[in-house]
């Protein structure tokens, strides 16, 4: 058995945040993912989107002069260039370079000090849950017959679709929906509220929308997605509107209705980790319900970002190690 002063439970950005904080606290620390180190930000989320954007933007400009004739397949090999230039910097051989133990492979609890990860046993101190969120998927009618889209693989597609329904309009939705716009493909926005980005300032969104209807993408608000079928590979989605059903037809369907915490199959229940719909439940030190595992990050919330990750895990990993605790605010 490998044993460890602390032991952290995936590789996105509070995990590898919470790892090198440890090791310089001086600590023995174990990291463990069952993907290559990254997380969502570095694979499918903040690198690979805002360099679509950003790519989009140029050509957005540049069409304002001459008309140009776009290669998805190019923009998306770009994209994946930037990806693996920021990955350099994390792989499994830097880590090990700094002196943290890589290991790849599922870890799930035995107790609330031993983990098992590919048969091996793992046992920490303290352990530190990083395990992220996934794309929700909703329970629409029909959706478990289509191959849909989410911002976890439309980065790997050989090219883009010459058209496609983005459903959700949130952060993800509404950039992606502009960037593809941008890029020649032409885009419906279907959005259940009264409006894109509800939770922002209502007059900031008021001129986005207007901005993203005049470059051309097709907004559909208080519409709610209904079906979803697909026939002659074409994507058939039926949207309710004012007790109205309307039918709208893309190549392609991306599904951003938010995130679903990653808590299934490690046991959380075993050990007594107490669980909420938004995922682990912590107190204001990030330590869960039992004494010595803590959670940061997409799994916890409230807010799913990096940047929040990123001081999740450096304030836990200080409660775990220091005689002082921290709150978090």
């Amino acid at each position: 058995m490998h044993e460890y002063d602390i032991a952290i439970i995936g590789a996105g950005a509070g995990g590898l945040t919470a790892a090198y904080t440890a090791k310089g606290f001086g600590k023995k620390v174990a990291l463990i993912e069952k993907n290559n180190p990254g997380g969502e930000c570095t694979w499918s989320g903040c690198v690979p989107s805002k360099a679509l954007i950003n790519i989009a933007k140029d050509i957005h400009i540049a069409n304002k002069f001459t008309d140009i004739k776009v290669d998805t397949s190019e923009v998306l090999n770009k994209v994946r260039e930037v990806i693996q230039n920021v990955y350099k910097e994390e792989s499994p051989e830097v880590l090990e370079k700094d002196g943290i133990d890589f290991i790849k492979g599922f870890a799930k609890f035995l107790d609330k000090n031993i983990l098992e990860v590919n048969g091996n046993k793992i046992k920490a101190k303290k352990i530190i849950i990083s395990t992220g969120s996934s794309p929700f998927i909703p329970p629409i009618k029909g959706i478990d017959e289509v191959n849909f889209l989410t911002n976890e693989n439309i980065f790997n597609l050989e090219k883009l679709p010459q058209s496609i329904i983005v459903l959700g309009g949130g952060a993800i939705g509404v950039e992606l929906s502009q960037a593809l716009n941008r890029l020649g493909i032409k885009v419906s926005l279907v959005e259940m509220m009264d409006s894109i980005l509800f939770r922002e300032e209502a007059e900031i969104v008021k001129i986005l929308e207007e901005k993203l209807r005049s470059e051309g993408v097709n907004i559909h608000t208080s519409a709610k997605a209904v079906e979803i079928n697909e026939v002659n590979n074409k994507i058939i989605l039926k949207i309710e509107k004012n007790k109205a059903i309307d039918t709208l037809e893309g190549d392609a369907i991306l599904l951003a209705l938010g995130r679903a915490p990653n808590i299934n199959n490690i046991n959380l229940d075993k050990i007594g980790v107490k669980l909420s719909r938004k995922g682990i439940i912590v107190n204001e030190y990030l330590e869960t319900s039992v004494k010595g595992i803590y959670a940061v990050g997409d799994v916890v919330g409230p807010y799913q970002f990096s940047h929040m990750a990123n001081v999740q895990g450096i304030t836990a990993v200080q409660n775990a190690v220091l005689p002082i605790n921290k709150k978090i605010d």
